[in-house]
């Protein structure tokens, strides 16, 4: 996805994911209306998907995708969306418990985490944070 300067971002009330199987076929498309609690469940309840994608730029206008942005160091959300919705229990930050993330990737799992708190794996993710910043 190409980079869309933050000025030209189109506010969205709601952010569509696209979301795939293991194999990487799209198995179906969701809808996250963007509030100060986005809700995922529906996604998390599916067990199907292992990857999201967000399928328009989102640059953050709630209190919770400041947050998040702010973590993150920039004003566009879209990735974290996507993150949130892929629950993935095959992940290997589920599967390895000494599995660390990189020093690179913390602050993005740190600012996903922001944005949906009550991620099925969030204290698996949070750990492997933790590892990579110890």
């Amino acid at each position: 996805m190409a980079q869309v300067p933050a000025d030209e971002l189109e506010p969205v009330e709601i952010v569509e994911l696209e979301c795939a199987d293991g194999t990487g076929e799209t198995v179906a498309v969701f809808s996250v209306e963007r509030t100060e609690d986005p809700d995922f469940s529906e996604i998390w309840a599916s067990e199907t998907t292992h990857t999201c994608t967000a399928t328009d730029l989102v640059e953050a206008s709630t209190d919770v995708e400041f947050v998040a942005a702010d973590a993150l160091g920039r004003p566009a959300v879209h990735t974290l969306y996507g993150l949130c919705g892929a629950a993935n229990p095959e992940a290997i930050y589920v599967r390895d418990p000494d599995f660390a993330v990189t020093a690179d990737s913390a602050p993005t799992i740190v600012a996903m985490l922001e944005l949906c708190p009550d991620f099925p794996y969030a204290a698996e993710l949070q750990a492997a944070v933790d590892r990579a910043e110890s």
